[in-house]
């Protein structure tokens, strides 16, 4: 038989409604933001990632009772079969207790480092980003972007990649390129090199920082919502400190209060502030499910796909 039917997984789903919101957050940033500045963009970029606190206090939530229940029924045993208990010397639970610290300093700082990468990425963008390069974007950005994601793969976490996997990434590269080849003679030859570059270096900052991801949450343990709940919070701490001094010192390198002073001036921008925020969390929440549960390649066909579809769009309204 050439074609095998499995159960249906609702993963699956996952890179194809995620980027939905994405396209609706856009609609309700321009609602009410009017003077945009990349301190503001990147705080609310980090902001929405506190949103992931929701579904890791659910899961705490259920896990913690599960774990209650299997507690007890482990004392019933002890109690019904005190021959097998044991007694552990002080010098194994003392090496126990330094291996669990030595753990959650490893931890602390892989996850720092994800954070200064994080806010690397975005200020990346900031600094060598122009408007010339938007062109290349649904073309040479995503064809850097697949490359750049399955190298990592390959060599960060060792993952293998299947028949299937290559023959999509080929499907979608040939498009591409056709994409850019029309393209062409629309692009100012003095940018082409230069957006070469910036896409190759863009790809790769993100790619890092997703891929390390994914290998933190495998090394450790822990879920993508509680990444981005600890990933949100410490660097939103860091730029709101960053803030306090810049604003009082020399507002000229400030940006998040005078974002909100330009931009969520009333109750109701507030409430399309937060919107915003929710909007872009369930975003962001999507790229790391998918990251996590999936390969590069579900995450590469959705933004392909997303990218194609708002390209459209936007000729189609304009």
């Amino acid at each position: 038989m050439l074609i095998e039917l499995s159960e249906f997984n609702l993963k699956l789903l996952i890179p194809l409604i995620f980027p939905i919101f994405k396209r609706i957050e856009d609609y309700s940033k321009k609602a009410y933001i009017k003077e945009e500045n990349q301190l503001f963009k990147t705080f609310r970029y980090f902001l929405s990632y506190i949103f992931a606190f929701i579904p890791f206090l659910i899961i705490k939530f259920r896990t913690k009772n599960a774990n209650e229940k299997n507690k007890i029924l482990e004392i019933n045993k002890i109690d019904t079969n005190s021959t097998r208990n044991f007694t552990i010397t002080n010098s194994i639970v003392i090496l126990k207790e330094k291996k669990i610290q030595l753990r959650k300093l490893k931890s602390f700082l892989f996850l720092f480092s994800l954070c200064i990468l994080g806010l690397f990425c975005y200020f990346y963008r900031f600094l060598f980003e122009i408007s010339e390069f938007a062109e290349e974007k649904q073309s040479i950005g995503i064809f850097f972007e697949i490359a750049d994601y399955v190298v990592l793969s390959r060599f960060i976490l060792k993952q293998k990649l299947y028949k299937h996997n290559f023959v999509s990434a080929g499907i979608i590269s040939a498009i591409l390129m056709i994409l850019f080849i029309i393209s062409f003679p629309y692009i100012e030859t003095k940018y082409i090199f230069r957006s070469f570059a910036y896409y190759f270096f863009f790809s790769l900052c993100f790619g890092s920082y997703d891929i390390l991801g994914k290998r933190y949450m495998i090394n450790f343990f822990v879920s993508p919502y509680y990444l981005m709940f600890i990933i949100g919070s410490i660097n939103v701490i860091l730029m709101i400190i960053y803030e306090l001094f810049a604003y009082f010192l020399n507002p000229d390198v400030s940006g998040i209060i005078i974002g909100f002073k330009n931009n969520v001036d009333n109750i109701g921008k507030f409430f399309l502030f937060i919107l915003d925020i929710f909007l872009e969390g369930i975003w962001n929440l999507g790229i790391w499910l998918t990251v996590y549960y999936l390969t590069p390649c579900h995450y590469f066909i959705s933004e392909y796909i997303s990218e194609y579809v708002y390209l459209n769009l936007q000729k189609l309204f304009n």
